[in-house]
């Protein structure tokens, strides 16, 4: 699946994108570890946002993310441990669309 078949096209004015309107319960609803799913996203508020692009079939605690630095100007697509990030801090969040 690319990239783009699986982005949902929320609408959201351009000034509510950041990491505490992402975050919150009017763009968002918090779900468990077992229920994040592709298209969900991990969410620091304040800090930073990584995208779900799948889960691993053999091992669920295996998520593939999307991680965009502006810092190093650069996106990256990488498997890790949905786990690990809600260690560090990271809700996971379901998208609400933009109304």
């Amino acid at each position: 699946m690319s990239i783009g078949a699986w982005r949902a096209d929320y609408n959201w004015p351009y000034w509510r994108q950041d990491t505490g309107g992402i975050a919150s319960g009017t763009y968002s609803v918090e779900v468990s570890e077992e229920d994040f799913d592709e298209g969900d996203v991990l969410v620091k508020a304040g800090s930073h946002v990584l995208s779900c692009k799948d889960r691993n079939d053999v091992d669920p605690n295996v998520i593939t993310i999307i991680h965009a630095s502006a810092g190093a100007s650069k996106v990256a697509v990488e498997n890790s441990s949905i786990s690990e990030w809600v260690g560090d801090g990271y809700a996971p969040r379901r998208l609400r669309p933009y109304q």
